[in-house]
């Protein structure tokens, strides 16, 4: 019996010991997946997976090398370019991002959020009409991006184009697609055009 308890105890604390050891993996997703690498060294997701935890952190220098190996096991992953891509981006490498999202979009003509980032990229290089046919092009697309609809509102609202501001982003209301910059963008609408009340409006509902 003695033998048996003592057998328990040492299981036990084994256990607690396994535990304590699986819950620091978990704290996040740089853990997590870190551990994963020890296992599988050639995995692509795991490196995207720590790549997007730095992008998420602020730390892009990181996030870059992590999504840049990872795009070396898995060249053709759509997210994994994306990574890359918003990575240089926060990086202010804009040449660097825009090859990355237009290997996205030739990949996946479908993928609107890839278009998106893609024509905010055009936009941050100050090729308004360009960005500006990505973005209506993807809305067209799917109606319900709510990115796009904030970015095309604000380079309408850019360039001064506020009548197609305001159209743009009462079509988002109309689709469901509310957020607080949705709102906003009609708040700066609207008192451009000295509709005080109801930019209040909007402001507070932001």
């Amino acid at each position: 019996r003695n033998i048996s308890y003592l057998l328990f105890a040492l299981l036990f604390i084994n256990y607690i010991h396994t535990v304590r050891l699986r819950t620091e993996d978990w704290r996040n997703d740089k853990t997590l997946f870190e551990n994963v690498l020890k296992y599988y060294p050639k995995n692509a997701r795991a490196y995207a997976a720590i790549g997007s935890y730095y992008v998420y952190t602020g730390k892009f220098n990181k996030a870059e090398s992590y999504f840049k190996t990872a795009k070396g096991l898995s060249p053709n992953n759509i997210v994994i370019l994306r990574g890359l891509g918003v990575a240089y981006m926060n990086q202010n490498k804009f040449g660097l991002a825009e090859k990355e999202f237009k290997r996205a979009v030739e990949l996946s003509p479908q993928d609107d959020e890839a278009g998106n980032l893609l024509a905010l990229i055009y936009q941050y290089e100050g090729r308004q009409n360009e960005a500006l046919k990505l973005y209506q092009k993807y809305i067209a697309m799917n109606p319900y991006n709510i990115y796009s609809y904030h970015n095309l509102s604000f380079l309408y609202i850019e360039l001064h184009r506020d009548e197609e501001a305001e159209k743009i982003l009462m079509k988002a209301v109309k689709n469901g697609v509310i957020s607080a910059p949705i709102y906003y963008a009609l708040g700066i609408v609207k008192y451009q055009k000295g509709d005080l009340k109801n930019a209040l409006e909007y402001f507070i509902k932001s």
